[in-house]
């Protein structure tokens, strides 16, 4: 590479990195805020990542362990096996340091300023020009499905969408023409090592990134096929390696989840909980106007860009039939079961079965939609070749942009939406065709016109990634409900809280060290589930992500709420708080603390208590020591220790410092039998899945410093 090259790639970074600090702007006016998706109430980064990452923080602070069990929700649950914990994901641990929405939002522009590099990277490894890898990487890092997923706090998800260029890339590599052998090796481990990386961002995405990679991959090789070095049986090291190093890296999540799933409401998914949030037939009118109504179902991916799209479609370019393939699965999936496309993989593709939202892989569709305009401007900037001779060109355009006046004619008659957006929408359009044609003229410098057409998309972007996003102050949000909080504040592991209305928040319940029997997880144990349903009297409704769930969908609406004091007792639940006021003869009624009641349950057992007679005579256990990975109790026996805790594999006891066998009580509880006279029991986690798959990490990456040095 010359100088002058260098300079130009160096000089086209900077303009990636600037382009995408414009759009972060609203972010970077308050940078310690918390963003939302426009009118949104929650976020996941409040319910989910903030919460996990602060009580690891305080585990390590106070415990000095790395905390494999979450009290803090459901009565307790698996928490190396849960993704959203995110500590099988390195880049998190800063956000354990620092647990504060600022720390989150830097890692989200970096992810973000990461993905646009790994499609730059990606455009010039396939041959494309400079500019035509700016706007790929500008047009998919900056599109507005990844903004509002952003605003809905998904942290997880926005991370390893990030790594999905990158994942290309290093195939790209394995089939590259001056790969020798061990080169072919090495990069077929990287590129299972990025799959592995993606599923311990979130394991959601690893099946769509799969999917691509397995694609991207063919369509490489059948465009080499004609190579010696790439017979079927010369393919089977990289596709062996890919493989197992994808299996191995994403062992440290996977097997501790694979178990979670099999005993978690998940495993249970129906098809029509599966297609929850799916596009319907007028959604795909997003495409062409902005429809902002609801985060998942956003398709609008810039007119600007959607128009450079087709021109990279109709230029018939090296990768243009591929990404189209790509773009018109991933919308076809989307719709959900109104194709039988979406009910076919969801049925037959191992590991699908436990996804939901199928709009999710709009991803795909923005990638390859980024990929077709790198396409497309670099078609246009070729005017005195092939732009010249395509006819269909100037038609499209021209069909596209009247196509655009007319649809943001009919939102602004019917009024769907706000009439600027249609403004802006047409005018954009009306500029892009106005590009298009200068370009196909040829009479600017290139350099001159692909800087308009940077100004355009980078404008495009920016207006609506704006609309969909406010950031509120922290403060107040870390103050909700505090007070509150406070009042009912008790050491861990001597009461619990419920709330039929989710009164107080789980950021809250973390800074304050309370522990809920209710909360907001997509992964929630069948047996729990059960039991809370007897506990507080919810009729079975289905796969949710929330316990227990809201019929209306708004948790501060009423709900009929059936009470059953001896069963809710024996979760240690002390205190009910709720946004509207109880009737129950089982509770006392204690204040009225910043507009939520609370409560006192009668009859509410210990942590931990001692069965004399089975259903009858017990009493109290001594808890001596608490922690999320161990627990020492002194009991006197004989009888049954029960320890209102929730009973999961990996779970073990000793008597003494005698091993003993951990035993399920009413479904849930740990219980162990003790003989008679005064002891100590202590309940420890060591659940062989997380040791295993940590082993299995460990191992594959010591394998992959190996091929990275054997060179």
């Amino acid at each position: 590479m010359s100088d002058q090259e260098y300079r130009r790639e160096h000089w086209e970074w900077w303009l990636l990195i600037v382009s995408l600090l414009i759009l972060f702007i609203p972010i970077l006016l308050q940078p310690t805020g918390v963003p939302f998706y426009r009118q949104g109430a929650y976020s996941d980064l409040l319910i989910a990542h903030l919460p996990n990452a602060r009580f690891i923080h305080n585990a390590l602070a106070e415990w000095g362990q790395i905390p494999l069990w979450n009290p803090t929700i459901y009565a307790g649950a698996p928490f190396a096996a849960d993704p959203l914990s995110g500590m099988a994901y390195l880049p998190n641990w800063i956000a354990v340091a620092f647990p504060a929405p600022i720390t989150f939002n830097l890692l989200l522009l970096l992810h973000m300023i990461w993905s646009a590099f790994g499609c730059y990277t990606l455009a010039r490894r396939v041959g494309m020009t400079n500019t035509a890898g700016v706007v790929f990487g500008l047009a998919f890092a900056g599109t507005p499905k990844l903004f509002a997923h952003l605003g809905m706090g998904h942290i997880s998800l926005i991370f390893a969408v990030s790594w999905t260029p990158w994942l290309l890339v290093a195939i790209a590599r394995i089939f590259a023409a001056d790969n020798r052998g061990r080169d072919t090796a090495r990069y077929a481990a990287i590129s299972g090592g990025l799959l592995g990386l993606i599923f311990l961002a979130d394991p959601r995405w690893s099946l769509p990134g799969l999917l691509l990679a397995s694609g991207f991959a063919l369509h490489r090789w059948i465009q080499l096929r004609k190579d010696d070095r790439w017979t079927g049986r010369r393919l089977l090291q990289p596709v062996l390696l890919f493989v197992g190093f994808a299996m191995g890296v994403g062992a440290l999540l996977g097997l501790p989840l694979w178990q979670y799933l099999q005993l978690s409401t998940r495993a249970d998914l129906t098809l029509s909980a599966s297609n929850v949030l799916a596009l319907d037939w007028s959604h795909l009118l997003g495409f062409l106007q902005p429809i902002l109504a609801q985060a998942e179902q956003v398709v609008y991916l810039g007119v600007a860009v959607l128009m450079l799209a087709v021109i990279g479609v109709l230029s018939r370019k090296q990768g243009s039939g591929f990404w189209s393939v790509v773009f018109v699965m991933a919308v076809v999936f989307s719709l959900g079961n109104l194709t039988p496309f979406f009910t076919w993989i969801t049925r037959w593709l191992p590991g699908a079965g436990f996804l939901r939202v199928p709009t999710r892989t709009l991803f795909l569709a923005a990638l390859a939609a980024a990929a077709l305009a790198g396409l497309g401007v670099e078609s246009l900037l070729e005017a005195s070749t092939s732009a010249v001779k395509n006819r269909w060109i100037p038609r499209v355009s021209l069909s596209l942009v009247s196509l655009i006046l007319m649809l943001g004619l009919g939102f602004t008659v019917l009024r769907l939406g706000p009439m600027i957006y249609q403004l802006i929408t047409v005018g954009i359009a009306i500029a892009a065709g106005i590009l298009i044609g200068i370009s196909l003229r040829g009479r600017m410098p290139a350099a001159f016109v692909s800087r308009l057409w940077l100004i355009l998309i980078l404008f495009d972007l920016a207006w609506v990634n704006w609309a969909m996003i406010r950031v509120d102050s922290y403060l107040p949000i870390q103050a909700q409900r505090k007070a509150l909080a406070d009042t009912i504040v008790a050491p861990l592991g001597e009461s619990r809280i419920f709330s039929p209305s989710y009164a107080i928040p789980q950021l809250t319940a973390v800074t304050s060290k309370l522990e809920l029997v209710e909360g907001v997880n997509p992964l929630q144990l069948a047996s729990y589930d059960a039991y809370l349903r007897q506990a507080v009297g919810f009729e079975e409704q289905g796969y949710g992500v929330t316990l227990p769930p809201f019929p209306s969908g708004d948790p501060k609406e009423p709900w009929d709420l059936k009470l059953d004091p001896e069963v809710l007792g024996r979760l240690n639940v002390t205190h009910v708080v709720s946004d509207y006021v109880l009737d129950d003869m089982n509770l006392v009624y204690i204040d009225s603390i910043e507009g939520a009641n609370l409560y006192e349950l009668t009859g509410s057992r210990p942590r931990a208590w001692v069965e004399i007679e089975p259903g009858k005579t017990w009493v109290p256990a001594e808890i001596t020591q608490w922690s999320p990975n161990e627990i020492q109790v002194r009991a006197s026996g004989p009888g049954k220790l029960v320890l209102s805790e929730v009973a999961y594999p990996g779970w073990q006891a000793d008597l003494d410092g005698q091993p003993l066998q951990v035993q399920v009580s009413d479904g849930l509880f740990r219980s162990v039998m003790i003989p008679e006279g005064r002891h100590i029991i202590r309940f420890s986690f060591r659940p062989p899945a997380v040791y295993l798959g940590l082993a299995i990490f460990s191992l594959t990456s010591l394998l992959g410093v190996f091929l990275g040095r054997r060179r």
